[in-house]
């Protein structure tokens, strides 16, 4: 049996053959290792929009747990001249009461005044004793 011969076209042809496959072959996988490096790359920007809306959203509540940590200080303060005014009727004059009961309203209209600002809407821990509920 004898083998066919290979003339210098069929090389030729051979050789474009593998060459076409070779290229496509190395395209693909270019595309492929394109396509996985975008993937990542989304991953990583969605995590990173993820982060930076949680900071947003921590620094515009700022405001409202600043009032209601001076709400929650004053009213501590209150209930204090409160009990020293029932233990000791004189310690305590009635105009630092009023005084310090004005400045609780203050402080209650401070929150209501930062919860009306807040953009993403109510804080999302729950309101604490001395906070204003909705």
């Amino acid at each position: 049996m004898k083998l066919p011969q290979l003339s210098l076209r069929d090389l030729f042809w051979l050789v474009l053959v593998v060459g076409i496959c070779l290229g496509w072959w190395i395209d693909q996988d270019r595309i492929r290792r394109q396509g996985e490096a975008l993937k990542a790359s989304k991953k990583a920007f969605a995590d990173e929009r993820d982060k930076f809306r949680i900071e947003a959203q921590r620094l515009q509540t700022l405001p409202l747990r600043h009032a209601a940590a001076v709400l929650q200080v004053t009213e501590a303060e209150l209930a204090g001249l409160v009990e020293v005014k029932r233990s000791n009727p004189g310690a305590v004059s009635e105009s630092e009461l009023r005084r310090l009961e004005l400045q609780l309203d203050v402080a209650r209209l401070d929150v209501e005044k930062a919860r009306t600002r807040e953009p993403f809407g109510p804080a999302t821990s729950a309101p604490q004793k001395g906070q204003i509920s909705n």
